[in-house]
């Protein structure tokens, strides 16, 4: 397997017998926000230690003073439920469908600010430019011109499970 994703959806689903998994579905659509992920451990093993060296290295330019921000991840892996809702309930954020994003692989990350502890896409454009430089020092891509959070694997094709 490509990693531990596999697991991760389905313990969603393990404790629940066939029948109860339609109705659990519909509950968990119905949620007002489905759960936002932010462990690097959903993380494809590739993906895991790219993003730990490119959020080292946003730390140490916020201690030099090139960014007055804190940079992080906001979201990691993104089960096929949240998928949906955001495509459902906010067109802007996406425009794939469960399953057509690397996030349900663990193969992106979406980042943003963060000030008092709260997340922001209020930064800097020089913020954005350089989370993107630094992606790329470490093999990353950021393919979305419109999301300029989101950092993916530059093998998301390859590496997501057959």
């Amino acid at each position: 397997r490509a990693s531990g994703l596999t697991r991760a959806s389905r313990m969603i689903h393990s404790n629940v017998p066939a029948r109860d998994s339609a109705r659990l579905n519909k509950r968990l659509m119905n949620m007002k926000q489905p759960i936002i992920h932010r462990e690097l451990a959903l993380l494809h093993p590739r993906m895991q230690e790219a993003i730990w060296h490119l959020i080292n290295d946003l730390n140490a330019a916020q201690a030099r003073g090139e960014i007055d921000i804190a940079i992080l991840p906001f979201e990691t892996y993104r089960s096929p439920i949240r998928q949906d809702w955001l495509r459902d309930n906010q067109p802007k954020s996406t425009n794939a469908s469960a399953w057509y994003s690397p996030h349900q692989y663990g193969l992106a990350v979406d980042f943003c600010g963060w000030k008092d502890e709260k997340p922001t896409w209020q930064i800097p454009t020089s913020a954005w430019e350089l989370l993107h430089k630094l992606a790329r020092a470490h093999n990353l891509e950021a393919p979305i011109g419109w999301d300029l959070g989101h950092i993916e694997h530059p093998d998301r094709r390859v590496l997501k499970p057959a």
